[in-house]
């Protein structure tokens, strides 16, 4: 079956941010521009002004692929910084909203995909099924010199397999992360308009997935079909376990607020999770005024249920 579009209009738009990846764009970019696939694909590639010669790299592959590649050099000064530290929003914010495709799909210029079939399964099983608004599937996780640190991830609990197919909102709400960023492909009109507040968090996957199950259900294909890179120079390396904690607080409560709190008690429950995780920790720093606050925030709307955790805290600490 060859799925159409309208004047050629591309079906996907593959949005792949790069900055500082010489070493790896290479591989990213061949997994995408290789798909097979049955329908028109674009790719948007957004350079974020690279010293160590990426972006000559990706001009050259803009200049291979004219007919696939669009590309973006960006200029640092667009850079959007958060308590100081540069994150890649602009660059994705500007490749999403300049997609032409029904459905979009993202690969990191440090991650790569590994099956030619990837789009096409992913978009095939989408077009079938009008209530799926997104379709995730394992990738296996490797370090800078493609040592696989674990042979795959595929399940929100250390990395053993789903036990299911279909996933919503409020399982994304209620559990960690679970879906690689190489692996999602989702309906643009699910995310569409992006929010403001997408600008004002460091690593928006999390946060376009919770777009787009507004609308649908998410399905698991039970297929390896990328890797997803572990690295120093990686965005996930540049926070410590606080202040990955504290930007998840944050985004959850855009979103709750970006809902009218339809999600509220779920969000509730997950920031109290949170808030306790980081109330301890800096009590283990030994910050303890900002241990405090968190501490009474907690007070504040889950007495109860705090007080509880405080008695079995100390407990446990005397009994250690």
């Amino acid at each position: 079956m060859t799925i159409t579009t309208p004047e050629s209009r591309p079906l996907v738009s593959v949005c792949i941010q790069t900055y500082q990846h010489v070493d790896f764009i290479r591989q990213c970019l061949d997994g995408v521009v290789c798909q097979k696939t049955s329908f028109p694909y674009e790719i948007l590639l957004g350079e974020d002004a690279s010293n160590d010669n990426t972006r000559e790299i990706c001009m050259q592959y803009a200049a291979t692929y004219p007919d696939k590649i669009r590309l973006y050099l960006n200029d640092r000064k667009n850079v959007i910084y958060l308590n100081g530290i540069p994150t890649g929003c602009f660059n994705l914010i500007q490749n999403l909203n300049n997609t032409r495709g029904k459905y979009i799909a993202l690969c990191e210029g440090d991650d790569y995909w590994t099956d030619e079939s990837k789009l096409e399964s992913q978009v095939r099983y989408m077009e079938k099924h009008s209530d799926c608004s997104l379709t995730f599937h394992d990738v296996h996780i490797e370090d800078c010199t493609g040592t696989f640190s674990w042979d795959t991830m595929h399940g929100v609990n250390a990395w053993k397999p789903l036990d299911r197919k279909d996933f919503y909102i409020e399982d994304l709400i209620r559990s960690r992360w679970f879906m690689a960023t190489a692996s999602l492909c989702f309906r643009r009109s699910a995310i569409m308009p992006l929010p403001d507040w997408l600008r004002t968090v460091y690593s928006a996957d999390y946060a376009l997935q919770l777009l787009a199950l507004r609308r649908g259900c998410a399905r698991y294909l039970d297929a390896e079909m990328a890797a997803y890179r572990i690295h120093d120079g990686g965005l996930s390396r540049q926070f410590d376990d606080l202040t990955v904690l504290n930007h998840r607080l944050h985004e959850i409560a855009c979103y709750n607020v970006s809902t009218q709190g339809r999600y509220d008690a779920m969000f509730r429950d997950q920031r109290h999770k949170f808030q306790r995780t980081i109330a301890l920790k800096y009590a283990q720093d030994g910050r303890f005024l900002r241990a405090a606050r968190h501490v009474a925030e907690l007070l504040l709307y889950r007495p109860k249920a705090t007080l509880n955790w405080i008695v079995y805290s100390m407990k446990n600490r005397r009994a250690h």
